[in-house]
């Protein structure tokens, strides 16, 4: 069973119900492929060490479970909730964050909507990730200047059908356990590599998004959102929650901070005795070095008379040995759409009954001109 927490009555734990608007009361490896151009068709293959990276922090859970215990914005007042965390290691230019959320809407509840009519696996609904720097403080800390931030577009699973084989007849079953859940958990995980985010060894993360009458901009009317929450059932395997008893989160009601709301509302502050749910299930990578801007390389593989050269096969190696792969047009051209600056490259074509020689480029800026030539 996991539990769903409701902060607007008492300091007590309120199991699922099978209600889709959950509650706590009081406390409760690579490049990305860019889309094509028409001149070219593009293949692409690198290993994963082009995008070197390690786990920093990990309060997630591997397998994700069916389902875990979890906040509701709409139903707490809350635009933003998060947790004071400690990295692991010494690699620090922030790669991805990753939060477990759980979604109780069903689709048969929006099929008539026309924002979501169109598809009964997913649903789609903006979410952001804030980086903070953390200011210690007693006795709370204080979220600090705003070190990354970005905002996705998420593809949430709607909740399964309910079983009415279950004890609540309004829940699914899981085929991983058997058992019945009144939510369907997931993972959210934002790239913010491109920003080249250097951290510090401690950090406040949260995750913001709108529902029909909270967030920064609330929507205004109902959807599929009001049943939407984030996971408070995290354990740290890798680096620490720096206070498991605490959460950062910012809600308008007085009453769900442990001062009554003394410290202010509706602001993102630190909030106390949350024990047993006081570690938020995200997960941070970083790497040891900034990432590398991306630019393209192309170019255009001929015969030794001039002429494009159909289908041929066009890699790009690094100096690390990570290649890319791309496959000429009907014209002989080839691009390679996000290659990373900085470094030097070895080109080569391949093609029946050709032979080519190598190139070698140093890529600082966009490459128009890497044409491969037969002999």
């Amino acid at each position: 069973m996991s539990a769903v927490l409701d902060k607007t009555t008492s300091r007590s734990l309120g199991w699922e119900t099978g209600s889709r608007c959950f509650q706590r009361s009081l406390k409760n490896g690579s490049l990305t492929l860019a889309k094509l151009g028409i001149l070219s068709s593009l293949v692409f293959m690198m290993s994963s060490g082009s995008f070197a990276q390690t786990t920093v922090y990990d309060a997630t859970s591997n397998p994700l479970p069916p389902s875990i215990a979890s906040l509701g914005y709409q139903s707490n007042g809350a635009a933003e909730f998060g947790d004071y965390v400690h990295l692991a290691g010494t690699d620090r230019f922030l790669k991805t964050v990753t939060v477990t959320m759980t979604d109780f809407a069903l689709f048969a509840d929006y099929s008539t909507d026309a924002r979501y009519s169109g598809n009964s696996s997913t649903w789609p609904h903006p979410v952001t990730i804030n980086v903070y720097n953390v200011v210690p403080g007693a006795p709370l800390n204080q979220a600090g200047s705003l070190l990354a931030t970005k905002t996705i577009t998420a593809n949430i699973p709607w909740r399964p059908v309910a079983d009415p084989t279950c004890a609540d007849p309004t829940r699914w079953r899981s085929p991983v356990d058997n058992q019945c859940y009144a939510g369907i958990a997931f993972n959210v995980t934002f790239d913010l590599s491109i920003q080249n985010v250097a951290l510090p060894n401690d950090i406040v993360i949260g995750l913001a998004f709108n529902t029909e009458t909270y967030g920064a901009n609330p929507i205004g009317v109902t959807g599929p959102y009001i049943g939407l929450n984030i996971g408070v059932q995290g354990s740290a395997t890798v680096g620490t929650d720096d206070d498991t008893d605490r959460v950062f989160w910012n809600t308008t009601v007085a009453g769900n901070y442990a001062d009554g709301g003394t410290g202010g509302v509706a602001i993102f502050r630190e909030d106390t005795n949350w024990t047993p749910f006081g570690t938020t299930p995200f997960k941070v990578t970083a790497g040891l070095a900034p990432t590398a801007a991306k630019v393209s390389i192309s170019g255009r593989v001929m015969s030794a008379s001039g002429a494009g050269v159909r289908g041929a096969t066009v890699t790009v190696q690094d100096s690390r040995g990570h290649k890319l792969m791309a496959i000429t047009n009907a014209f002989g051209y080839y691009t390679f759409a996000s290659v990373p600056s900085g470094d030097t490259y070895i080109g080569q074509a391949t093609s029946r009954g050709l032979t080519f020689g190598p190139r070698v480029v140093t890529v600082n800026d966009a490459i128009s001109d890497l044409d491969l030539v037969a002999r």
